[in-house]
């Protein structure tokens, strides 16, 4: 089961706020340096290598179907040094229409909410400047996404490898994409219930303090016939 969500509170906070992509949150991701829960580092990007945009698919799915959280490119996960990326990929990640387009090809519910944001890191001399890209993914909390289409991959040699099938979801627990486990699968269910709850909550909340002079109208459907 995922990690409760108060181990990394900066982190969350951030994710939670009006502007998740801040300057302020894109510094702290840079200088976060581990992998958990709510991060994943991402080395490159080859926006014409499908893989590529398999894997990240996979990521939005986890971390949407979590607790939400952030992929950021071009910082190498080893030693979490900033490598920055081609221009290429900068172009390609920060087109969010285009990114959405991808990973929505084989996952339904669709993503609609991701957002992307460039940022260059302070260097001592400007020549030497590294852009990265931050990915931000919001929780989906009154939704599952999953595959609905086998997916695979084809190699230059010829052969092809079985990537995803139809059917399967992923979560995010630690530093890793895992498929939905029975244990898991009961922690989304629960997540979902809160969200509903909140939901009728919010509504009742609204109404109580609606204005005296405001009316409520109540359509019944079985009034119409």
């Amino acid at each position: 089961m995922p990690e409760d969500e108060s181990v990394k509170p900066s982190i969350k906070a951030y994710l939670d706020s009006e502007d998740p992509l801040c300057e302020e949150a894109i510094i702290s991701l840079i200088g976060y340096k581990e992998e958990d829960i709510y991060i994943d580092y991402k080395e490159s990007f080859d926006p014409t290598e499908e893989k590529h945009w398999h894997s990240i698919t996979a990521d939005c799915m986890a971390f949407a179907n979590t607790m939400g959280g952030y992929i950021v490119f071009g910082i190498r996960d080893g030693d979490f040094s900033v490598v920055g990326l081609s221009a290429p990929a900068i172009e390609a990640l920060v087109d969010t229409n285009m990114v959405m387009q991808k990973i929505n090809r084989h996952v339904l519910p669709q993503f609609s909410m991701l957002r992307t944001k460039s940022h260059i890191t302070e260097v001592v001399r400007p020549e030497e400047g590294h852009t990265i890209v931050v990915m931000y993914i919001p929780e989906s909390k009154g939704k599952t996404h999953m595959f609905v289409k086998d997916v695979s991959y084809k190699y230059p040699s010829g052969d092809t490898k079985q990537l995803f099938h139809a059917g399967m979801i992923f979560i995010r627990r630690s530093a890793t994409n895992h498929i939905i486990s029975p244990e898991d699968f009961d922690f989304v269910i629960n997540r979902r219930i809160e969200h509903y709850k909140e939901s009728i909550l919010d509504k009742i909340t609204k109404v109580v303090e609606a204005p005296a002079d405001h009316q409520m109208l109540i359509f019944d459907p079985a009034s119409r016939a």
